[in-house]
């Protein structure tokens, strides 16, 4: 693995998947795939377009910086949305999402937010994530355009991954591994 590994961070959502690409400190690219128009008529057409829309940005991205070393796609964890379960639809997004970029990165990372947001800016009483987007923005040295919380949570996420996989590492040279 190199000193500074290509990552692709996603979070998923049905309403909007941020990704975010970034090698180091350098955030490569970073958006989020929302469904059009004002309502998709079922949970599986809106699951469908975000994955359609996901896998041209990956194709791009893949054409323009090569496979990625790892992916880290945010896991779903059980919780409630307005008094049912919302993780089971969440749950269909990931599947999807991870079907649509499963196109061989070295390694698959999978935290859930619990798992990936300690230390990171949270979200209560911040609807539009505007700490999470502001820690990326100082934290990379770029500005995101308004509207981004799910690139930012996405960026975020590939700083996480960074951090694992350099723990890993030096655990496999402590335990004399490779």
């Amino acid at each position: 693995m190199t000193p500074h590994p290509l990552i692709l961070g996603i979070d998923p959502s049905l309403t909007g998947t941020g990704y975010a690409l970034s090698r180091g400190r350098q955030l490569i690219d970073a958006g989020v795939c929302r469904p059009k128009g004002a309502r998709v008529a079922t949970l599986y057409e809106r699951i469908h377009e975000i994955v359609l829309d996901l896998q041209d940005v990956v194709d791009v991205l893949d054409d323009k910086h090569g496979t990625p070393e790892a992916v880290a796609i945010e896991f779903p964890q059980p919780r409630t949305i307005g008094g049912r379960s919302g993780t089971a639809s969440y749950a269909m997004v990931v599947g999807a999402v991870t079907y649509g970029v499963a196109w061989n990165p070295r390694r698959f990372l999978t935290p859930t937010a619990s798992d990936w947001t300690r230390g990171f800016p949270g979200t209560a009483g911040d609807k539009g994530k505007t700490r999470r987007i502001a820690a990326v923005e100082r934290y990379f040295g770029v500005e995101l355009t308004k509207g981004s919380g799910d690139a930012a949570d996405a960026a975020l996420l590939t700083v996480w991954a960074a951090g694992e996989l350099k723990a890993e590492g030096l655990r496999k040279r402590v335990v004399g591994g490779a």
